[in-house]
């Protein structure tokens, strides 16, 4: 091999290390990146299932007690039906 021609295969040979080192840095940037968005997204996950449970308990509480409320409100109903009912029956039988 000639002087110039080993000193270019020599220079070919670094720049393909140059490369080869540069893409490696990248792709170790790129996959560190990607973990992080995956640990980015899973904390998210974590907190919108927390929020969704914290949700549906306080949709649960609510919903006791609008039916305690309802059933509070069918029992005055139910004793106004009867008093209506029943006080007219009462005041017919004691002429």
């Amino acid at each position: 091999m000639l002087p110039a021609e080993a000193r270019t295969a020599e220079y070919e040979r670094k720049v393909r290390e140059a490369r080869a080192h540069i893409y490696q840095g990248q792709e170790a940037r790129r996959r560190r990146t990607m973990e992080e968005r995956e640990a980015a997204l899973a904390e998210a996950r974590k907190q919108a299932d927390a929020m969704v449970k914290v949700a549906r308990a306080a949709l649960e509480e609510d919903m006791l007690a609008a039916k305690a409320a309802l059933q509070q409100q069918a029992d005055g109903l139910a004793n106004q039906i009867i008093e209506s009912v029943l006080k007219p029956a009462a005041a017919a039988g004691g002429r």
